[in-house]
């Protein structure tokens, strides 16, 4: 288990999109491990995400990591302080190769993470290290998204829908890579609305319903628990 640092603390966030609210007084901790944030289509999730990492404005509250308030910071600032998003859609360029996008981001931070040991983890990237974004396959380009997002060696490291269209066994690889990842003492946030893959990232989970985190749980209860599915996010496990 990762030790208890890296620790973010969002307090009584609001954020709108124009006049229309979207978050609602988002109160959520994560101390230094995992944590999936599960829920259906509009629930606010992705707008947390762009939040944290300053491409939104909060309105009101407090995005604390680290003991130092992020609110208010412009989006450079803020990965200064060791924050990195593997955002929805991969957002690969189809232009780069895979070795140009990994040399964009390498060294800029010291750790652990550099392009030998990317090429470790990810032997398929250093395969196809030659290849442009737009000839890699879904599985492909999620790697390199997570590549990209390791080589700037985070504190903490959020991805968005890492699952999208990829096959199960290709998203059982990705998850053993963010295990080991936190065992090093990264925190992880994931962002997701499939109950499998949240529930199996992450011992404890939390549900957003309308801009709010309307649950925190533990991954067993929830997968055991199928009116609280039904509840919360309109799926079932049965």
């Amino acid at each position: 288990m990762a030790a208890s640092t890296n620790a973010l603390v969002i307090s009584g966030l609001e954020v709108h999109r124009g006049v229309v609210p979207v978050l609602h007084g988002v109160d959520l901790q994560l101390d230094g491990q995992t944590l999936a944030i599960l829920g259906r289509n509009g629930a606010g999730k992705t707008t947390l995400c762009n939040t944290l990492l300053g491409l939104l404005r909060a309105e009101k509250g407090s995005i604390r990591f680290n003991g130092v308030e992020l609110a208010g910071l412009k989006p450079h600032q803020i990965a200064e302080h060791g924050l990195t998003i593997v955002p929805q859609g991969r957002r690969v360029f189809a232009s780069l190769t895979v070795e140009e996008h990994l040399r964009l981001v390498a060294g800029r931070r010291p750790g652990p993470w550099t392009i030998p040991r990317i090429h470790d983890v990810f032997p398929r990237l250093a395969q196809r290290r030659r290849n442009h974004g737009n000839h890699l396959s879904g599985g492909e380009q999620q790697m390199l998204a997570i590549a990209r997002a390791l080589l700037t060696n985070p504190k903490l490291l959020v991805l968005d829908e890492p699952s999208e269209g990829l096959a199960p066994k290709i998203v059982d690889d990705l998850l053993d890579v963010l295990r080991a990842v936190n065992m090093e003492g990264t925190s992880i946030l994931i962002v997701e609305q499939n109950l499998r893959v949240g529930t199996t990232a992450s011992e404890r989970v939390a549900i957003m319903s309308g801009g709010q985190i309307a649950l925190v749980t533990s991954s067993k209860q929830l997968w055991e628990d199928e009116e609280m599915q039904h509840r919360y996010l309109g799926v079932s496990t049965h």
